[in-house]
This record gives C-alpha cells, sequence and structure tokens, in this order.
C-alpha cells in the first residue's frame, strides 16, 4: 500500500492507494462479482494475465508462475521439489508498537 504520494508505507493510517495487491483469491471470485471495487486485486496485481484464470476461466483461485531454468549440463532424470511460503502481512506491519 502506498501514501497519498504514492510512497510505499505499512501505516494503515497513511495509506492513500493500492501499489500491488495480487493475493490468490478465493475459488470461483470472479471480477465482476458484488463489491469488487474494494475486495478485488489491484495495481500490478491486474496486469497479469493468469491470475486467477485457470484453464483459461475466471474464478480458479490459483496464479500460474513459470521459471526456466537452463538445464546444459542436468544429468537426467530430475526432481524438483518447490514450497510455496504465504505471508498476508509483512512483520512490520504487525508491530503494535
Amino acid at each position: 500500500m502506498g501514501d497519498i504520494s504514492g510512497k510505499n508505507t505499512n501505516t494503515l493510517l497513511k495509506a492513500g492507494v493500492y501499489l500491488k495487491d495480487n493475493r490468490l483469491l478465493p475459488k470461483r471470485y470472479r471480477q465482476a462479482g458484488p463489491m469488487t471495487e474494494h475486495t478485488g486485486p489491484a495495481g500490478e496485481g491486474l496486469d497479469d494475465e493468469n491470475f486467477n484464470a485457470g484453464n483459461n476461466q475466471e474464478g480458479s483461485g490459483a496464479d500460474l508462475v513459470t521459471y526456466d531454468i537452463g538445464l546444459d549440463d542436468a544429468q537426467l532424470p530430475l526432481t524438483l521439489t518447490a514450497r510455496l511460503l504465504y505471508q498476508s502481512g509483512t512483520p512490520a506491519s504487525l508491530r503494535t508498537s
């Protein structure tokens, strides 16, 4: 979130605009649904073509991320392990003092 000048802020009382909001949305969420101007993604999250759109259909509750990894000297077969770490707010924004 940003202040009225568009600079990053973690202070809710100084917030003026959303800079980026691309949290994973609930399954079946539709951008044309009720109150989406208050609950939908904002900022840079709106430019992600496959966000919340699995199988080219809105409302998937998912996002697709593609990594391009060079495998020139790799020995096959390969095993890939991924772990998603999700945090809804930064530690600084959760401080009460």
